[in-house]
């Protein structure tokens, strides 16, 4: 597999640990409709296709009524963000690796851009990305295609020429869909699912994805 141009990668699960924080601001919300808090591991699988899915899956809630949930998980979670989420083992040094042989980063991710925004700031590492785009930045979110477009786009490389980095169906799909290299990795996502989609290559982790740069 020849070395890419354009190194996209997911952020929940992928590039960064946000379930703690994520779980935090489900539970809040929950808290505010008086409810008990929900377990860790019960937010987690409900993670990955935006925020409306998150609330509709911790709360059961239709459409209409999550609506009205947004704004309280929204604001909470903006401020507490990076409490406690941190950059996954081997991410800094994949974009070193990544920066050493002139591959272009950008992240793609289902999750608010506004959240992801204040998340790779608040990690230091948003300087370090040519895109960024999150799950309300376009009208469409992966696994269609779309965002990967949008941002090799902006990298200026072409889909064939790029890996996208991801730790679900969601993002199998989406690069499939695109023409890109798809390499999945384990995180919060459906890893049987994903499967079922046919990766192109799948990694334990973060730093086996720079050992495959590197050759």
């Amino acid at each position: 597999m020849e070395r890419p141009r354009a190194l996209l990668l997911d952020l929940d699960g992928t590039l960064a640990d946000t379930l703690p924080d994520l779980a935090a601001a489900v539970n809040h919300t929950r808290e505010r409709l008086g409810w008990p808090p929900m377990p860790v591991a019960a937010v987690k699988i409900h993670i990955g296709d935006g925020i409306r899915r998150l609330l509709r899956g911790c709360t059961g809630f239709d459409d209409t009524e999550v609506e009205t949930l947004i704004p309280v998980w929204r604001g909470w979670y903006l401020e507490h963000a990076v409490d406690e989420t941190r950059l996954l083992p081997g991410a800094e040094a994949l974009l070193d690796t990544a920066d050493a042989l002139g591959i272009r980063c950008a992240v793609v991710t289902n999750k608010p851009i506004a959240h992801t925004e204040r998340i790779l700031a608040g990690l230091g590492v948003r300087g370090r990305f040519g895109a960024v785009l999150g799950g309300d930045s376009l009208p469409t979110r992966k696994p269609d295609p779309e965002m990967v477009h949008e941002a090799l786009r902006i990298l200026r490389v072409p889909p064939s020429e790029a890996w996208l980095v991801g730790d679900g169906p969601q993002d199998v799909g989406a690069a499939k869909a695109a023409g890109a290299v798809s390499v999945l990795l384990p995180g919060y996502g459906d890893a049987a699912e994903a499967r079922r989609l046919g990766p192109d290559l799948e990694l334990p982790d973060l730093a086996a994805v720079a050992a495959r740069l590197e050759g």
